[in-house]
């Protein structure tokens, strides 16, 4: 009995884990709006997102904290949902930002 209960304990967290969460985010590049599909995953400690319009999709170890997600340049603030890309191309910095907003879940058949 007591074997049970500990190995079921020792379960629970994977049960209770959360689903990646999904979000739509909108990026202000130069002149340009641009969508990123952004896929926060912290069970997994993972982030991956995907940018139709340029055929780009990318997936990366994410540190996930109280209250931002951080993963290869960029930030997700887990608070207001924006969102902050800083690039450094020859030492010039420089730094994108954006909005992101959870995504509409899409019917699945699998």
């Amino acid at each position: 009995m007591k074997m049970t209960i500990t190995l079921s304990m020792l379960a629970l967290p994977l049960i209770c884990s959360a689903a990646p969460v999904e979000l739509t985010c909108i990026i202000t590049s130069g002149e340009k709006d641009v969508e990123w599909k952004v896929s926060l995953d912290e069970a997994a400690g993972t982030a991956s997102y995907s940018i139709p319009e340029l055929n780009v999709n990318q997936k990366y170890k994410a540190i996930f904290t109280e209250d931002k997600v951080v993963f290869n340049g960029m930030e997700i603030s887990r608070v207001d949902l924006s969102f902050k890309r800083t690039i450094n191309i020859l030492g010039k910095i420089t730094e994108d930002k954006g909005q992101c907003k959870k995504a509409a879940p899409i019917k699945r058949e699998f």
